[in-house]
């Protein structure tokens, strides 16, 4: 698998490998984190459009066609009693297609051919409505082609990146930019322009899932985006996901080998923060022994290893999707920066998804390249200057760039 992108953000052109644990390297403001952000929104906009959200927008909008046609009939016919006898049959309409609309068992395809069927069986014998009528099936119709699935996409792109990159995505230099994600039989393919997308042609999934790890501070927040004024107001789509997956109900998975690698892993970071994290009415704690304290209480690198944990418990680390970890040793002390490294590398050898890390880290570089071995896929990339050049040959030059801070000290 591999992401291209070409004018997003501060990367001039790139093309990255998510084979097992890709890893980018270098400095801050040199792009590491755009490739994660940019990842996420492209695998959360195209899950959005193939899951029952779309269906259930795309219903309501039909059902809403429906309701303006009805009251546009109030100011076109003159008589009351030509309204009710219309208003009846537009409602008996509008039940008809809401059951063929929620039939789970019937294609897309063959529900625009029962729902143009709906409508041919009727005639409508009030000429002041005949073009009224025509245009809402029209538009009712249209909601079966592939422009509306994909203008459902763009907009949907276009909302995650408003709040990801403030419609600040393209390279400063330039107005077009261009994103490819793609595997050995699939390909997903979306330009922008002047920060819009302009297009999004979604070429089948690639990834089930993208869960991103920006910042333990999320269970501070998680009481916060509880509050239903402050969701509505601003929509933060790498923490609301990541506040469903902590809160919410478990994912099911009947898969037991792999839920025996997962709490052998649970266990270990158990081990490694001497305690766990816990949800009990609806709030975050962390037990050590018999005592529980706040998760306001305890220690930042504690709720680090904590999400890792939580979301193995809840089983949101999906088969076939990614986990984007930007920066993870902003507040582990050296020591825990190399045993959540290791954590990471198990992750990976369970084989069910990749994992994409961000660092600046020697600690967290040096312990991938110790724990490496040929049973997983690992890609380096240092980033510098816009452009993602891979290192994985060569992982002394992350090593040089890292170190340099220290030699102009000495």
């Amino acid at each position: 698998m591999r992401l291209y992108l070409k004018n997003i953000g501060m990367i001039k052109e790139t093309e990255v490998k998510l084979n097992g644990l890709t890893v980018i390297a270098g400095e801050n403001d040199t792009g590491k984190s755009t490739v994660g952000k940019i990842l996420f929104s492209v695998i959360k906009a195209a899950e959005i459009n193939r899951g029952s959200f779309f269906y259930s927008v795309r219903t309501r909008r039909i059902l809403s066609d429906f309701d303006d046609f009805k009251t546009s009939l109030t100011f076109i016919l003159k008589s009351k009693k030509d309204y009710d006898k219309l208003a009846a049959f537009i409602n008996d309409q509008k039940t008809k297609i809401q059951k063929i609309l929620e039939n789970r068992y019937v294609s897309n395809n063959e529900k625009k051919k029962q729902i143009e069927e709906v409508f041919n069986k009727y005639e409508i014998n009030f000429k002041e409505v005949e073009e009224f009528y025509k245009n809402l099936k029209e538009k009712v119709l249209s909601v079966f082609e592939d422009r509306y699935r994909e203008n459902f996409r763009k907009g949907i792109l276009n909302k995650i990146i408003n709040y990801l990159f403030d419609w600040d995505i393209i390279n400063k230099d330039c107005n077009e930019a261009k994103i490819v994600l793609e595997s050995l039989s699939k390909k997903t393919e979306i330009s922008l322009k002047h920060n819009e997308v302009l297009s999004f042609k979604d070429g089948g999934k690639i990834f089930s899932d993208a869960t991103y790890i920006e910042s333990p501070v999320i269970f501070q927040l998680i009481d916060l985006l509880s509050d239903e004024d402050i969701v509505s107001k601003e929509y933060i789509p790498t923490i609301k996901d990541l506040k469903k997956k902590l809160t919410g109900l478990d994912y099911r998975v009947d898969d037991y080998e792999l839920m025996e690698k997962f709490n052998l892993i649970i266990k270990e970071i158990k081990e490694i923060i001497n305690g766990e994290l816990i949800v009990k009415n609806s709030k975050f704690g962390f037990k050590r022994g018999n005592d529980e304290y706040s998760i306001k209480n305890t220690a930042t690198g504690i709720k680090s290893f904590g999400i890792l944990m939580m979301l193995l418990k809840k089983k949101w680390l999906l088969k076939d999707s990614i986990l984007i970890l930007d920066e993870p040793e902003v507040h582990l002390h050296p020591y825990w920066q190399i045993k959540y490294a290791e954590i990471i590398v198990k992750l990976v050898k369970t084989g069910m998804f990749k994992v994409l890390v961000n660092s600046h880290s020697p600690y967290i570089i040096q312990s991938f390249v110790k724990f490496y071995d040929e049973t997983f896929s690992l890609d380096f990339y240092l980033a510098n200057n816009g452009n993602l050049e891979n290192v994985s040959e060569n992982v002394e030059k992350i090593f040089k760039t890292l170190s340099d801070p220290l030699d102009r000290i000495f």
